[in-house]
């Protein structure tokens, strides 16, 4: 079997092992689609890789994206920001304040932080299912959507960017956040001791990742 597949300046990440397969990168690419393949080859022009997937075409899992963040695509990324920050922050934050989180509040706040050189990145899964931004080697705004989590796809955000820190990740949740505490020991991240003081004993963490 033969087919070829079309694909923008994205990024794809890779989750399983290849199975008789060889594979050619490129800058444009930092993974392929998970396959069974005796060949994976990849042409690339400006604006387009072509992926050819060759003989015993299996697919063992969806292809997942990670879409850089530009005006193309910002009001994806915001939506999401601005309905996960709602479900997050409902239990300890007044119905006006979070209400207040509109779509169109988010975009000029990722707009905002695009400007100061954050780097957003949607992960795509038949269908936007999460945020992340990195800065340096701080990774911020990770956020999936409330019917996405429990799936791995935070994991997968929190993998993608500290692949693409520069130096060791860190990061800060908040004091009452116990699901975030969790997620980030369990991949090897610890308290540095640094506290931003919030409102109403609530408190910013800093962690960071031990290697």
């Amino acid at each position: 079997r033969y087919q070829t597949a079309f694909l923008k300046r994205q990024e794809i990440m890779i989750f399983s092992n290849f199975t008789d397969s060889t594979f050619v990168g490129s800058v444009l690419f930092v993974g392929a689609a998970i396959c069974k393949s005796s060949a994976v080859q990849f042409t690339f022009g400006e604006n387009y890789g072509i992926i050819q997937l060759i003989d015993k075409l299996e697919f063992e899992e969806i292809v997942m994206l990670f879409e850089l963040v530009t005006m193309l695509n910002i009001a994806t990324a915001a939506e999401i920001h601005a309905i996960s920050w709602r479900e997050s922050h409902k239990s300890f934050c007044s119905k006006e304040f979070v209400d207040a989180h509109t779509t169109e509040r988010q975009m000029k706040y990722v707009e905002n932080e695009i400007k100061n050189g954050k780097q957003f990145y949607i992960l795509m899964d038949t269908g936007a299912k999460g945020i992340v931004s990195i800065k340096d080697n701080l990774i911020e705004n990770l956020y999936v959507l409330p019917s996405e989590q429990r799936k791995g796809y935070g994991t997968k955000l929190l993998k993608y960017a500290e692949g693409k820190c520069q130096g060791i990740p860190k990061l800060w949740i908040l004091s009452n956040n116990n699901a975030a505490k969790n997620l980030y020991v369990k991949h090897g991240y610890t308290f540095t001791g640094n506290v931003k003081p919030l409102k109403n004993e609530l408190q910013e963490l800093e962690m960071q990742l031990i290697r």
